[in-house]
């Protein structure tokens, strides 16, 4: 059995991966990430006096074209974004799919990474509140599109015994609730999950 956080970038996948661990740490089941990746990406995106995550609790992209992937995992925790769910090996897992307003992650992004975030459609990259212009589908339509597309993939995978879809500004409304769905879906995590969850950690205030 591995235990899966995913969704998409500025989704609160980190922070439900910490409170996830941290409900994990009574029972013994390890938490696994790239040290290396975080190193990386704040070399890429930060500096001295910021660093948009401390830690992006993600193991090497690379990682999702190896046969197997991730069996090496099994028994613990791990991270993995929304566009390597369907690069899952048939193993035991569960999955907890964090989803977010298409238009608090553009932002997010934005303050994070200091540029807008970019789709790429028909070999067009382009600012996502710019696609319109571009005769594309606005940004929270293809958002939405594509997480359904995703979710129902990963729930008809062999192997899959559970995908619990969660809202990120729901959860830190009311984090108690959404855990309880999340124990109640086979993750067998104790109290300490919720210590973890602060809505002072959201990165979009607009």
């Amino acid at each position: 059995m591995i235990y899966i956080i995913s969704g998409f970038m500025r989704t609160g996948t980190s922070m439900m991966y910490d409170s996830i661990s941290m409900g994990f740490r009574s029972r013994g089941i390890p938490s696994y990430w790239s040290r290396e990746r975080d190193h990386a990406m704040n070399t890429k995106h930060g500096d001295k006096e910021f660093k948009p995550n401390e830690s992006y609790r993600e193991v090497p992209l690379w990682e999702y074209d190896q046969p197997n992937f991730p069996k090496k995992y099994d028994g613990g925790l791990i991270k993995v974004m929304s566009w390597g769910l369907h690069k899952i090996c048939d193993m035991p897992h569960r999955i907890i799919f964090m989803m977010r307003d298409p238009m608090k992650i553009a932002d997010s992004y934005e303050r994070s990474f200091g540029e807008p975030l970019c789709e790429t459609i028909d070999g067009i990259c382009a600012p996502v509140e710019d696609l319109e212009d571009y005769g594309f589908d606005s940004w929270s339509k293809i958002y939405c599109s594509r997480v359904k597309q995703i979710v129902r993939q990963a729930r008809s995978r062999k192997g899959c015994l559970s995908i619990t879809p969660i809202n990120y500004n729901k959860l830190l409304l009311n984090p108690n609730k959404y855990l309880k769905k999340i124990q109640n879906n086979g993750w067998p995590i104790d109290e300490m999950a919720e210590r973890v969850i602060n809505p002072e950690r959201e990165r979009c205030t607009k």
